[in-house]
């Protein structure tokens, strides 16, 4: 039953947290029409690779080092992370600054800030997620959600600026909450500017053992976007990314899961025993059953939506099938790669990651010159496919040691 209540608080703060910037996507689509949605959808995957630097991803980094280290050293480790975000924030800060006096537009400086904040209220969560202090980790999320909101309302008339302003206003919020219930639930203190003035770089390269990984998944999504709007344009973007929106509904699914289930499946496979893997396997299974049926209840009501209310978006449904079968492929080998995090194979993940969806964007590249996006959409796919195989035979290999 704790499981139970832990999924389905998980759950809530997971969809209303992911809802909030895709319901206010739908709602710019619906205002600035495909090509500037376009426009929006390449802001947003620079947020995505901004914060995939600053962060040198501490989200995923302390979810290990909660459980290896004691109180102190859990303090240490998040003085030194918070240290180096602030070094390539700074960096970052610098280089967008020269690109946005090239184009114009100040508004970019807003990007690293964004990405800084995310980075923090990210570790506060992981801190409270492994604390399983589910109810706390609901208030940061809900907090993000209102502040968003409320924010995004008050803006709507900037546009695409309104996204950036609200999302900055949110993700401060949401920070400050963590840190606040951090302290609070769990009586430790950790405060972003109580960092050392010399870094550890053996933490620091830890940390960029995901880089490789963290690359891979932008490249992914974001690295597809940029392909698909130099060969066939903004508009072309905008209506892919409509429906990318959509697919990506599965991905709440996959958070608030792996939210419930990484600590279980840590749990079992720590008792070291043939029974746990049975227990674990159990555990897969029924979270591959709920993405698929979930998959299809996504295609089915986005088809409605789409067809009843973006109009102008005509080829959105035609081109929905293509990343939500990739998504949904994709969620299953995350599922998995849980395991392999905790049996210490993290370097295989982050290398398999990222020269997987290196190669598929190189593909991908090639094939937009001579074919249609729906080419570049089924190579998606089948680089999925590649990764999830991939995945399922390192799992079971790693058990066999």
């Amino acid at each position: 039953m704790k499981i139970l209540a832990r999924l389905l608080t998980y759950g809530v703060s997971e969809v209303l947290n992911r809802l909030a910037p895709i319901i206010t996507s739908f709602i710019l689509a619906k205002k600035l029409g495909a090509e500037s949605f376009g426009e929006l959808s390449l802001i947003v995957v620079g947020v995505e690779i901004l914060f995939i630097f600053i962060s040198n991803n501490i989200q995923a980094v302390s979810r290990i080092e909660f459980f290896k280290r004691n109180t102190e050293e859990y303090i240490e480790f998040s003085k030194n992370a918070f240290c180096f975000s602030f070094f390539v924030f700074f960096f970052s800060l610098l280089l967008i600054g020269i690109l946005s006096l090239i184009e114009a537009d100040a508004s970019l400086l807003l990007l690293p800030c964004i990405a800084l904040f995310r980075s923090m209220a990210q570790f506060y969560l992981s801190t409270l997620q492994c604390s399983k202090e589910s109810w706390s980790y609901f208030k940061v999320q809900i907090t993000f959600i209102l502040v968003f909101f409320v924010s995004f309302s008050l803006t709507l008339n900037y546009g695409i600026y309104s996204w950036i302003l609200s999302m900055l206003i949110a993700v401060i919020s949401q920070a400050i909450i963590g840190m606040v219930l951090v302290r609070k639930k769990t009586g430790i203190c950790i405060f972003p500017l109580a960092f050392h003035r010399k870094l550890n770089w053996s933490q620091v390269k830890f940390g960029y053992s995901f880089m490789p990984q963290a690359l891979g998944w932008w490249m992914k999504s974001g690295l597809d976007r940029y392909i698909i709007s130099f060969s066939y344009g903004l508009s072309i973007l905008g209506k892919y990314s409509l429906s990318y929106q959509f697919a990506s509904s599965i991905m709440i699914l996959v958070s608030a899961l792996n939210l419930t289930i990484v600590p279980e499946i840590n749990s079992l496979i720590k008792q070291k025993k043939n029974l746990a893997n049975d227990k674990v396997n159990k555990i897969y299974f029924a979270s591959f059953t709920l993405i698929v049926v979930s998959s299809l209840a996504i295609y089915f009501l986005s088809t409605i939506i789409i067809e009843y209310y973006f109009q102008d978006y005509d080829k959105a449904i035609s081109y929905l099938p293509f990343p939500l079968i990739s998504l949904m492929i994709q969620a299953s080998s995350l599922i998995m790669m849980n395991e392999l995090y905790f049996r210490d194979h993290g370097w295989f993940v982050a290398r398999l990651v990222f020269l997987n969806f290196l190669l598929q964007g190189v593909l991908s590249f090639l094939l937009s010159k001579s074919f249609g996006i729906e080419a570049v959409l089924i190579n998606s796919i089948l680089f999925n496919l590649v990764l999830f195989t991939f995945v399922l035979v390192k799992v079971n290999n790693s058990r066999a040691i």
